[in-house]
């Protein structure tokens, strides 16, 4: 996944619009990508135990609960069947 500035990209297919048939292509590869990670939702991280107390989901890192569309830094999708310490 590239994740990229979008504002950059629009100004780039005004630029290259009238410089190429390859519009879209070369105003993408010229788009500058931005410092992002992608983020994994506490239901879709391998960390997560099911709901717990009061509905919220608990979480096999830390011990604690969370809702289920919360996000840290540890999550990690992975692969919920795999075995985890």
């Amino acid at each position: 996944m590239r994740l990229i500035d979008a504002d950059v990209f629009v100004k780039n297919v005004v630029k290259y619009s009238y410089q190429s048939t390859k519009t879209i292509g070369t105003a993408l590869r010229e788009t500058p990508t931005v410092d992002a990670e992608p983020v994994v939702r506490c239901k879709d991280c391998i960390w997560y135990a099911g709901k717990g107390r009061d509905g919220f989901g608990l979480c096999r890192d830390n011990g604690k609960y969370w809702a289920e569309d919360d996000f840290c830094s540890y999550g990690d999708k992975g692969d919920k069947n795999a075995e985890t310490d």
